[in-house]
Order: C-alpha cells, then sequence, then structure tokens
C-alpha cells in the first residue's frame, strides 16, 4: 500500500491519478449529470413561461379576459416557488441523484427517516438576519424586475399594438438578451472587485459585494421605469419598451448573482418564494394604474424595501468588520 505522501497534491502521484482515464471519466459524468439538471430545470419554468405569447389566444378560446388567462402561467410558477420547500429537505435526507430520478420515490430504501424537522430547516435562514434581509431584498427586485415584465407582455404587445403569439413571443428577445449579458458581467465583475478590495486593503468581506448592488438597483429603476412610460406612452409598436425591459433584466440577473454569491451555503429560495404571488394581482395593478403608473409604484416599491435595507445591511456589516 502506498504511503499518504505518495499521494499527496502536488506530488507526481496525485497528478498521475488526477490524468487517469478513471478521473477525466468521472469528470465527464459529472458535467453531464449538471447539464441534465439544468436542462430539466429549464423545461420547467420553459413550459410555464412558453404559454404566455398565447394568453390572447386563450382568452379569445375559452371567452375569458386576458388578465384571467395569466393566472395559467401564474399558478405554475406559484408552485415553482414553494415546490422547494419541500424538495429541499427530500434531497437532503435522500439526496439529489435519487430524487432527480424521481422513480426512486417508489423504491426508497434508505436507512434515513424524513422527519418533519427537516421541513422546517429552510427558514434557519432567519437565524441570519443579514443574509434574511438580502434574500428579501432579492426576491422584491426579482419579483418586480422579472416577473411583472414578463407576465404582462401580453397586455403590453398583444392587446395595445394587436399582436399574435408569434410577435409577443418575440419581444422575449430582449428579456433574453439581458438576462444573458447580466449574469455575464455580474459574477466575474464581482469576483474582479472583492479581488481589488483585497489588493487595496489586505483583506475583504462578503457585504463588499454589495457596491455592485447599487448598479443593478440603477439599471433595474432605469429599465422598468423606460419599459413602462413607454408603453403608455407609443400608439404604434416602438423597440423602446424593449429596451427598457432588456435594461431591467440586466440589472435583475445582476443582482440575482450579486445575491446569490453573498448568501451562498444559505437557503436563498426561501426568500425568492414570496416573489411569484406577484403575478396573481399584477393584472389588477396595471389596469388600475396603467403602465407607467404601475412602473412608478414598482420602483418606489423596490427602493423602498429592497435598497434601503441592503444599504442598512451594508452599513452595518461594514462597521462590524472595522471592529
Amino acid at each position: 500500500m502506498a504511503d499518504a505522501e505518495d499521494i499527496a497534491p502536488g506530488t507526481a502521484r496525485a497528478n498521475q491519478i488526477l490524468k487517469s482515464p478513471t478521473s477525466e471519466i468521472s469528470a465527464h459524468l459529472e458535467n453531464a449529470q449538471i447539464l441534465l439538471v439544468a436542462f430539466h430545470s429549464m423545461m420547467g419554468t420553459f413550459m410555464a413561461a412558453g404559454i404566455i405569447p398565447a394568453y390572447n389566444a386563450f382568452a379569445e378560446q375559452y371567452n375569458v379576459t386576458v388578465p384571467d388567462a395569466i393566472y395559467l402561467t401564474s399558478s405554475q410558477i406559484l408552485i415553482f416557488g414553494i415546490s422547494p420547500l419541500i424538495w429541499n429537505p427530500v434531497i437532503a435526507v435522500y439526496g439529489r441523484y435519487h430524487v432527480a430520478l424521481l422513480s426512486v420515490l417508489g423504491s426508497m430504501i434508505s436507512s434515513h427517516s424524513l422527519k418533519a424537522l427537516d421541513f422546517v430547516a429552510p427558514f434557519s435562514l432567519a437565524k441570519h438576519p443579514r443574509i434574511l434581509i438580502i434574500a428579501c431584498a432579492h426576491a422584491i427586485t426579482f419579483c418586480y424586475g422579472n416577473i411583472a415584465v414578463i407576465v404582462e407582455m401580453p397586455l403590453a404587445f398583444g392587446e395595445k399594438f394587436h399582436f399574435d403569439a408569434q410577435q409577443i413571443g418575440l419581444q422575449f428577445i430582449a428579456i433574453i438578451i439581458g438576462c444573458v449579458l447580466g449574469e455575464q458581467v455580474g459574477g466575474p465583475m464581482s469576483d474582479w472587485f472583492l479581488k481589488r478590495i483585497r489588493e487595496s486593503r489586505g483583506k475583504s468581506c462578503l457585504a463588499n459585494r454589495l457596491w455592485l448592488s447599487y448598479i443593478a438597483f440603477a439599471t433595474i429603476f432605469a429599465g422598468i421605469l423606460t419599459w413602462g412610460f413607454q408603453l403608455q406612452r407609443v400608439t404604434t409598436w416602438s423597440v423602446t419598451p424593449c429596451l427598457g425591459a432588456a435594461i431591467a433584466s440586466f440589472g435583475n440577473q445582476m443582482q440575482t448573482r450579486n445575491s446569490h454569491n453573498i448568501c451562498r451555503g444559505k437557503q436563498t429560495r426561501t426568500g425568492q418564494s414570496g416573489s411569484y404571488a406577484g403575478a396573481f394581482y399584477f393584472p389588477n395593478m396595471f389596469s388600475a394604474l396603467s403602465f407607467g403608473g404601475a412602473a412608478g409604484v414598482m420602483v418606489a416599491i423596490i427602493g423602498g424595501c429592497a435598497l434601503v435595507p441592503v444599504i442598512a445591511v451594508q452599513f452595518v456589516s461594514t462597521r462590524a468588520e472595522k471592529r
């Protein structure tokens, strides 16, 4: 049997093991599993969002209003928000691989038993008030900077410009572009910013990531206001509402990545679950306030209930770090 030193990290033996065919196969299998999980996760929300462009057709076929048709998606995304509270404890006990197979639910032979305490575990986030505040702030920005814009697309472009399902679907390209750019910028920029702080101060803390949140909030505000006021102003199709949606999506995705980096290891889904309820009252809000008025209200809510708490968390965390 080889000595422990023979396979210590950095030794020739360790490098040989890492480069072995078995190690390469394991890495490929792991990447394949991650790809499958990502694909199936996408398909869940894709099926809920995929019917959004057809709201007008549903409303006409089933003799209901478009706001009523929106509940087809609202009910699904509400379940998406609540389901992690159920599945996370199951995964913690039986493992991700077994739960992902789903069929194992009928044939589990694990020696571990699922206890009621496991379902309470996601709410342990309350023990970390700063993380809880960041998670709730993320839920609010996700609600108004993402879901509100998405579920109102049929009302915004279908009824106003008399678009069909295909034309409504094309408007989502702006949101996709904004999210992709926000994801690519948010992660690397946050890491680069922390690296610069370490180089200048010799250390850094997670609260330093919050500095980038202000860029995200600024773009969310600008995007929502542009989207709402331009939709209310224009009488024929214009690219400016889509530009606003792209800017808001960019900021939302940047804030999402930043929040997840800060809340790493905690139950971030717990805070995000509450954001899905907004889809149930958005139609009434837009009908009562119009697009411009609703956009102003959403920005005010994000500013008061998300931005201000984030500033407070950074202030408290920075003072605690100095001590």
